[in-house]
Order: C-alpha cells, then sequence, then structure tokens
C-alpha cells in the first residue's frame, strides 16, 4: 500500500488496516494490478503484484466538516482545514471519529429451523487525525511533512455455531507515524524523490474465553523505520533510466515469553528502464532483496537474498487498441507471527516465490454521439495471465499442533474483463457505467496424492464481478452497485460441507450538492444489502443484511 508516496508495511502479519486513515480528505484512490509502466516509485513497488495507493488533499484555503449516521448504533463527525499560509506553505490538518455498536440482526438456518439473533461483540470505537505541511519553494521542488495518529478499540465478535455466540474477544490499536517527503523536477533531465517514515505501533489483544485457565492479555510493539530514494534520467528522448533503494528497520517486542524480539534489517535495491515512443512501450527492472535479522533468544534464520526481474511490453495495433504483454517474478519473506508466534511458529521458513505471466488487451473509443454531439468515452480491457507460486508458505496439522510449513504449491489461471463508459447528455447530466468480472482457477498442485490436489483454494470464487451506475443531474446524484461473489469453499477439500454459497450485495445511494451563502453543502443517503440476505464472506461470520447510512457535510 502506497500513501503519499510512502510505503506502508506491516512485518508482523503483512496486513494493512486502511481503516487507520483518514478517506474524507482523499483526492484519488488507485488500484494497481499486474504491475505499473511507471518505473519512478519505490523498490519496493517495482515488483509488487497489486498496490493500493491513496492520495490526500492539500490545496488552497479548505475548510469541512461533515456527519455520518448509519445503522447499528453507527456515527461518525469528521472536520478537516487546509489554510495557505504563504505562496510557498500551507497546512493541513484532519480529524475522524468512529462510534458504532455494531449490533445488527441476522438469522440463522439450521435444518428447517430458523433462528433470528442480534451480533454482539462486534462494537467499535475509533480516532483518526493526521497534520501535515507542504513547502513549495520553486514549482518544481516540493517538501512535505506529516504526522499521523490512530488509536481504537473492538470487541471481536466470534462464531455463530448452532445459533450461540461468545465474544470473548477484544482488541486495541494505538499508532503513532511521522513521515518526511522530498520531490525535486528541477531539469527536463532529471527527477528525484525521497522518503523518510518512522512508525511505532502497539496493539493490545484480550479473550476472556473459559478455554484458557486465564485470561489471555497479549501486548505487541512494533517500529519500523524506512527510507525510500528514486532518482530518474532522461538519456534520450524516449528513453528513461531509474534507480531505486529502499531501506528498513523493523522490530518486534511482545510479552508472549516466547517471543525471540527480533530486529530485520531489510535492503531494496533496484534498476529499472524504459523505452517509449508512439507505437511501443518497453519497461524492464531488476531489484534485490537482502533481509538479515537478530533475535534475543534463540539462532536467527538464514539470511535471505533473492533477485526479481520483471519485462513487459505494449504495442499499440490501432489508435484505440494495444496489446500489451508481462512477466514479474517476486516473492514474500515470511512474517514475525509465521516465524515466530508462539507454537506455530517456524524459524527455519524459506520466502514465497511467485513467477506471472499476463497478455491483455485495451481498446479505448471517444467521440459525440447524435445530433446533440453528445461526448462519450468507452474502454475495455481483458487480461489473461498463470501465476505459479512455490513454498507456499501454510499452517499444517501435525500430530498435535498445527504449524508452519513451506509446503504449498498453487496455480492460478485466470482471466479479469473491466468496461468503463461514459457519456454527457443535454442539461448538465453525465452517465457513467463501469463493470468488472473475474473468473480464475486457483488450484493446490502441492501433493499429487492428497486429497484436495487440484481442488480450488479456499476462500478463491472462480467468479466474481462487480458494476457501478452513476447518473448526475442538476436535480441530484444517484449511484447503483452491484458487488457478486460465486461459490467457493471454506477448507482445502471441495466437497459439499465446505461450500460456501454465492451471494450477492446491492446498494443504492441519492445525493445532492448546492451552495448556501459560500458554503457548499453536500446532503446523501444510503441504502446497502437491499436484499437483506446476511451472506457470509468468512464460514459461521454472519454479515449485516439491510443497513442505511445518511451524510451531510458542509465545506468552505
Amino acid at each position: 500500500m502506497c500513501y503519499d508516496g510512502i510505503v506502508i508495511s506491516n512485518a508482523q502479519n503483512a496486513q494493512i488496516d486502511i481503516s487507520r486513515f483518514s478517506l474524507g480528505n482523499l483526492s484519488e484512490i488507485t488500484v494497481e494490478t499486474g504491475g505499473s509502466d511507471d518505473i519512478f516509485r519505490s523498490a519496493r513497488l517495482l515488483n509488487a503484484a497489486g498496490i493500493l495507493s491513496l492520495s490526500t488533499l492539500n490545496t488552497g484555503d479548505r475548510v469541512s466538516a461533515g456527519l455520518t449516521c448509519a445503522s447499528f448504533g453507527t456515527y461518525q463527525p469528521s472536520i478537516y482545514l487546509c489554510k495557505s499560509i504563504s505562496n510557498s506553505i500551507s497546512a493541513s490538518a484532519s480529524l475522524d471519529c468512529l462510534t458504532s455498536s455494531g449490533s445488527y440482526p441476522f438469522s440463522y438456518i439450521n435444518g428447517d429451523q430458523v433462528t433470528n439473533s442480534y451480533r454482539t461483540g462486534s462494537d467499535v470505537r475509533s480516532l483518526n487525525g493526521e497534520v501535515s505541511a507542504k513547502i513549495k519553494p520553486s514549482t518544481a521542488r516540493l517538501l512535505t511533512a506529516k504526522f499521523r495518529y490512530y488509536n481504537s478499540e473492538r470487541g471481536l465478535p466470534g462464531q455463530v455455531i448452532y445459533y450461540i455466540q461468545e465474544p470473548t474477544e477484544r482488541l486495541w490499536d494505538n499508532e503513532l507515524s511521522t513521515s518526511i517527503t522530498y520531490r525535486s523536477e528541477a531539469s527536463d533531465k532529471w527527477r528525484f524523490f525521497q522518503a523518510l517514515n518512522f512508525d511505532i505501533s502497539r496493539t493490545r489483544y484480550t479473550d476472556s474465553s473459559a478455554y484458557y485457565s486465564s485470561p489471555k492479555d497479549d501486548r505487541y510493539h512494533q517500529h519500523e523505520y524506512s527510507s525510500s530514494s528514486v532518482a530518474e534520467i532522461y538519456l534520450l528522448r524516449n528513453l528513461r533510466l531509474a534507480a531505486a533503494a529502499d531501506i528498513l528497520v523493523n522490530t518486534l517486542d511482545a510479552t508472549i515469553p516466547e517471543c525471540p524480539q527480533p530486529v530485520r534489517f531489510s535492503l531494496v535495491p533496484a534498476l529499472s528502464g524504459q523505452w517509449k515512443d508512439e507505437h511501443l512501450t518497453l519497461t524492464g527492472s531488476i531489484s534485490g532483496t537482502l533481509i538479515r535479522e537478530k533475535l534475543s533468544s534463540r539462532q536467527a534464520p538464514s539470511p535471505i537474498s533473492r533477485l526479481s526481474p520483471s519485462i513487459s511490453a505494449s504495442v499499440k495495433l490501432t489508435d484505440g487498441l494495444r496489446i500489451r504483454a508481462s512477466f514479474r517474478d517476486g516473492f514474500r519473506a515470511p512474517t514475525f507471527n509465521e516465524l515466530y508466534y508462539t507454537r506455530i511458529g517456524n524459524g527455519v521458513l524459506r520466502p514465497e516465490k511467485a513467477e506471472q505471466f499476463n497478455l491483455g488487451l485495451t481498446y479505448i473509443l471517444s467521440g459525440n454521439y447524435g445530433k446533440a454531439n453528445m461526448p462519450y468515452q468507452f474502454s475495455a480491457t481483458l487480461d489473461l495471465y498463470h501465476n505459479r507460486i512455490r513454498d507456499k508458505i501454510l499452517a499444517v496439522p501435525t500430530l498435535f499442533i498445527w504449524k508452519m510449513r513451506n509446503l504449498g504449491k498453487v496455480s492460478m489461471t485466470g482471466a479479469d474483463i473491466f468496461l468503463n463508459g461514459r457519456m454527457i447528455l443535454p442539461g448538465n447530466t453525465s452517465m457513467h457505467l463501469t463493470a468488472n468480472c473475474s473468473v480464475r482457477k486457483a488450484i493446490d498442485i502441492t501433493d499429487p496424492q492428497s486429497k484436495n490436489y487440484r481442488h480450488q483454494i479456499q476462500y478463491t470464487p472462480i467468479i466474481s464481478g462487480n458494476i457501478l451506475f452513476d447518473v448526475r443531474t442538476r436535480w441530484a446524484d444517484l449511484t447503483y452497485t452491484l458487488n457478486a461473489v460465486g461459490r467457493r469453499y471454506c477448507l482445502p477439500q471441495n466437497i459439499k460441507a465446505n461450500e460456501m454459497p454465492a451471494y450477492f450485495d446491492h446498494s443504492i445511494s441519492i445525493g445532492k450538492s448546492f451552495t448556501f451563502r459560500a458554503v457548499e453543502i453536500r446532503i446523501a443517503a444510503e441504502a446497502q444489502n437491499l436484499s437483506g440476505e446476511n451472506y457470509e464472506v468468512v464460514r459461521f461470520y454472519p454479515m449485516p443484511g439491510r443497513n442505511y447510512r445518511i451524510m451531510i457535510k458542509f465545506t468552505y
């Protein structure tokens, strides 16, 4: 994940919770899959299979305040301020809070019996604050400083089995992050980017379940220090080269006696180049990864070193049609949890290795339609891909306990189709339609003698998709969304007992923006999950049924 140019990572479990970031003042959200032709980026992003990028607002004098009220006792106030102190200095601050009881009704079906109940143990309270400043001494140079704080407490709802739920777990999170970035494009021949980031994360987990002789109260302290440098030079009109280097230091300390207090040192250098003309784009890169760890109470794992190449080509066949192909080699280092967590960790795990092959088409059409010359734009993309994963890290049962092992091999073959269309109609009316469909066969090819050999891996649907239709008029804005997920399996064996049914989630929203005495006011209402189905994303964890949300926002 990338947040305003800063790569966000988590060495403990590799998961990034986007709720830790203020989403109310974003200017852009982008999702990249299969890589990008942009070589002016952090070394860790060059061979990433997928990247979520968030960019925030910080321009002009602006004050906004909003309140969102939703079902299940949910309230979320927010405020955002941005001020230009001088022609070259600006500052901004944002704060948003969230509180919710999370007690929603659900129905549980057991044979012919239907039981109605309310979800318990899913309350949440959070606070998210951010302060940033930008100094722009010239149009080609920009210095940004950012300070971010996050605090939350939430219940962790348990499984619902035979209409019985026993929520006994709670989680507290505290995170403090400081970052500084500098970007220079003082010459048309080169540009430079530098980022420094310091992050402190503290987590507390409790479990009062009767399964334990005494309540669990575990605390984790994680620090990350990182530096990212990127330099790009234009050698010729069509040729540019880039060099990047990331340096990271990660530490983890915990109250669990078995935690060896790991310290991880990582170095990721990379070289990349691109040739681009009117008809052809060729991009290639090679990145290296060096990882070394120190432990306080046991022998450290062997150092990790690996080279990861990638290459891609895009050819313009006609004015609106392009064909592209790419190959990427990547890997994932084991997380601290996989290496050291209590008894299931395995200190000699090898990194996961992946190879990705992609072939795609892009078609773009634009023009004016009808006698009214209504502008329109249409695009369609088709991607075919095949991935091979070796040394997949899996939790494997042994005689008494589960243990992390390098046993897995996965083969994934699939296709993604994306359609996007937009038209501007007379009378300040516009229509926008996007549709996406993914078909993927991700099968376990670890052991030919296994009962789940060549079975679809768990929680991976063969088919999924979504549709968004948006109409904007002078009176109101109307949006309809549909998310569809096909059947999947909750355990490795593809048998009827493990099958989870497909589900559809419909939502509709209506909003209106208007100005009153120089204040822009936005009012919106949304109904989510119109069908009211308590579908399960994870087995035995029913999701909320039909729910509603009302939002009002003032901007000056």
